[in-house]
């Protein structure tokens, strides 16, 4: 009996994690089309060679650290050689920060991988 509780906390936590990711980004998980990216974003990115993001991977709800990962290391081999930096890999949540390039970025919106890319921005401390 303790296993079954344990599990059905873990997918609890699973799927508030999930419902909070789609609060946060406006898409559900079983959304079939690919990531939107702002036209804004591709030209941030020609003009100044890079724009860095957070990359919102597709995954089964309730997926935990290893299918993360997994998902991590495929989405990465997606992308052009020498066309993006990790800044961060998530292991808790389905997400990469990335520093991209334009050709990145349009690798990114085509993949059914993934649900949202966004840009990571550095928000100062508000008084």
């Amino acid at each position: 009996m303790p296993d079954s509780v344990g599990r059905q906390a873990l997918l609890g936590r699973g799927v508030l994690v999930s419902l909070a990711l789609m609060l946060i980004t406006g898409s559900a998980p079983a959304s079939a089309t690919s990531a939107g990216v702002p036209p804004e974003l591709l030209e941030k990115a020609r003009t100044s060679g890079e724009v860095r993001v957070i990359v919102q991977l597709r995954v089964p709800p309730g997926a935990g650290g290893p299918e993360i990962v997994a998902a991590q290391n495929a989405l990465l081999a997606e992308l052009p050689p020498g066309s993006y930096r990790v800044g961060r890999r998530y292991v808790a949540l389905p997400s990469l920060a990335l520093a991209v390039s334009e050709d990145a970025l349009r690798v990114l919106a085509a993949s059914p991988a993934v649900l949202s890319v966004v840009e990571d921005q550095v928000l100062s401390p508000s008084r």
